[in-house]
């Protein structure tokens, strides 16, 4: 009985609205490694799934440690990531850069669209004064380079 109590504490009610989004697949591949993590994103990308990846890093207890995040979106054919949403995520981004120090951002990008958004992010970011590094790549063996290098 306790381990159905914990299932439903993580996953959530059968009543709960949230329920059947537990199960969604989204468009994206977590992999943590001993020192960051890589987001690969494929398909058709949107503001609520960058949004629902931030927070899974964030509340997982390793995002702590973490010194980087690799961002691969070599497989994403659209990002539906509207000006309004990239200031917002800029924002939040800031705000846990005063908690999770020091991290390197490694972006793959091969689209001339997705580039424009990630800048944007990126100008913003370093507008509202974060302390985080980026870097843009067109291949994830420079961004893993890059990460790896040492202050």
């Amino acid at each position: 009985m306790k381990e159905i109590s914990l299932i439903l504490s993580i996953l959530g009610s059968p009543n709960q609205s949230c329920y059947k989004n537990k199960f969604k697949k989204m468009p994206y591949r977590t992999k943590w490694e001993p020192d960051g993590i890589i987001w690969e994103y494929y398909g058709h990308v949107t503001s609520k799934d960058i949004s629902e990846s931030n927070s899974e890093f964030f509340q997982d207890i390793r995002s702590k440690n973490a010194r980087y995040q690799i961002v691969d979106t070599s497989e994403t054919e659209i990002l539906e990531w509207p000006e309004m949403d990239i200031v917002e995520t800029s924002a939040n981004d800031v705000g846990a850069s005063r908690v999770v120090e020091k991290i390197k951002l490694a972006f793959v990008i091969r689209k001339e669209e997705i580039y424009r958004k990630i800048q944007k992010y990126i100008e913003i970011s370093r507008k509202l004064d974060t302390n985080w590094e980026f870097r843009i790549f067109d291949n994830i063996e420079d961004a893993r380079s890059w990460v790896n290098e040492e202050a």
